[in-house]
């Protein structure tokens, strides 16, 4: 019995009843929830849930969602847990997938009740965007793509993106089009064209041609001789003489000269014209980067070439940053392919922060200088990656700081020119030496070991002066301005002076003051 009371007020306690009684309990039942029946009727639910909540998707008025979309979540999600979040996943999701998002039925999307089971089964959108209704069976049920089925939608998918739509999608079956897709783009063209030579003779067939269809030993021939670089260059260039001049015009789209020949001859790619005589004498697109580039690297980079041409190493530079920041653009001109390699793992591993993160340092008249390593990367040469590809970035900078820096002392050290003088009426003490040459500047600054020795311009400019202060062993640096104001005091390696060397520095104000 005390279990039944307890469960009793459990329930009461559920439905915001305060004063229960078993009576009262067994009267607060909850009402049986309607099943939803049909996609329409989820569609009405979902809808009207989305006007009472704030910042949920528009799916009323003139710009609301197709409802097709929304019927998509039938049967799979609950309408609050599909209009709270999940639809706009699925919308994301959908505008990645298709070729025309806006088109819901289009003949050029896939199903969406396809695209639908990939979202659901997490598959990746590159996937349903490249392989489509492949995803599907004849029944309309989803296939998992994976092993010797994954490799048969590969060679399909690279069948039909050689093709019109009209060709593929009607008249040949996934059996020829695996084949076809296996093939050379030029080998691929001669069976095409017999095809559409037989569909024009036999007024639009409604059978799918078939392996079994093509007349394979009467093509063979054909075939067989695009082993031969020469005769794929000549049937490349004969095909395009054969168009007419408008269909011609429209395909080499206002190309002319060697453009419109290098097209002729690898109409995949925009190559300058050396390049495609390479690609058409049988050279792997691999070589065309020396061999720097994979083979999935090579294909992006000669896909993305516009009105300028770009080479394989400066286009690299440019994806470099791609996809680690939201709306941000890096373009930066690095030395050497093994600097980019480096800059590559940097980002692999997860460490893009310290490159782009600001750092500050103190600068002449106590200026705090902003910079980001990134803005730098063409500083780094070969030799500064001490550890190869493993360098860390602070090792890297670092290095090339002193590889700089020594170059520039180097150079510094030989120059003894004046280069400022003290204001009239200053006089300061025996231990103050005024540091007014290069070569003084440097020697300072490597005997303290911090950056004065970088003040030369500052010191030119007669926007500070520098002095030397040396007490009885306890040596640090000033520099002052014209005016007296102390800009900034250091000791060794950056540090807060000796007490005796801040004591002479507050005599020498008060001189000043007093002059």
């Amino acid at each position: 019995m005390g279990g039944n009371l307890s469960a009793l007020r459990q329930e009461c306690q559920d439905w915001k009843v305060s004063n229960w009684t078993p009576q009262v309990a067994r009267g607060c039942k909850p009402l049986p929830t309607r099943k939803i029946k049909s996609a329409g009727e989820y569609v009405g639910v979902c809808r009207r849930l989305a006007s009472k909540l704030v910042g949920a998707p528009v799916l009323e008025g003139n710009f609301r969602i197709d409802g097709r979309i929304v019927a998509m979540g039938w049967n799979h999600f609950s309408p609050s847990r599909w209009v709270r979040g999940v639809l706009e996943n699925f919308i994301q999701y959908w505008n990645e997938a298709v070729d025309r998002p806006l088109v819901v039925g289009s003949d050029y999307n896939p199903g969406i009740t396809t695209v639908r089971d990939a979202f659901v089964r997490g598959i990746p959108v590159w996937m349903v965007a490249r392989f489509g209704d492949l995803l599907s069976d004849q029944r309309g049920r989803f296939v998992y793509p994976s092993g010797q089925a994954l490799r048969r939608m590969m060679d399909i998918s690279r069948a039909m993106r050689r093709m019109s739509y009209d060709v593929y999608r009607h008249h040949l079956s996934k059996s020829l089009l695996r084949i076809l897709g296996r093939m050379s783009p030029e080998a691929q063209h001669i069976v095409i064209s017999w095809v559409e030579n037989d569909i024009q003779e036999t007024r639009w067939a409604t059978e799918l041609y078939r392996p079994a269809s093509i007349p394979w030993g009467a093509l063979g021939p054909e075939i067989l001789k695009l082993q031969d670089p020469h005769y794929r260059c000549a049937m490349a260039m004969r095909v395009e003489e054969n168009k007419a001049p408008g269909q011609r015009a429209l395909t080499l789209a206002g190309a002319s000269g060697d453009n419109e020949l290098a097209r002729w001859l690898c109409p995949s790619y925009k190559l300058p014209l050396e390049l495609a005589r390479r690609v058409a004498m049988g050279e792997s697109l691999s070589s065309l980067s020396d061999g720097q580039l994979t083979r999935k690297e090579t294909h992006h980079w000669l896909s993305q070439q516009n009105v300028v041409w770009q080479g394989p190493l400066e286009w690299f530079c440019m994806t470099l940053g791609r996809g680690v920041e939201p709306n941000a653009t890096y373009n930066v001109q690095l030395r050497s392919w093994n600097v980019a390699r480096w800059v590559e793992r940097i980002r692999t591993i997860g460490q893009w922060d310290q490159l782009t993160r600001e750092r500050t340092i103190i600068g002449p008249g106590g200026q705090v200088i902003t910079i980001r390593w990134f803005n730098r990367l063409d500083e780094i040469q070969d030799e500064d990656l001490i550890r190869g590809v493993q360098t860390t970035p602070n090792q890297a900078f670092t290095h090339a700081a002193e590889r700089a820096g020594e170059a520039w002392m180097k150079k510094m050290r030989g120059d003894h020119r004046v280069l400022t003088s003290l204001p009239r009426g200053w006089r300061p003490f025996s231990s103050m030496r005024l540091l007014n040459t290069p070569a003084s500047l440097v020697e300072e600054g490597t005997a303290l070991k911090h950056c004065v020795g970088g003040y030369v311009d500052a010191v030119e400019r007669g926007s500070s002066l520098i002095f030397g202060i040396d007490v009885i062993g306890h040596r640090s640096t000033l520099e002052i301005d014209r005016n007296g104001r102390v800009l900034q005091h250091r000791g060794e390696s950056n540090g807060y002076p000796h007490e005796l060397n801040r004591r002479l520095v507050q005599m020498f104000l008060r001189r000043l003051e007093s002059a």
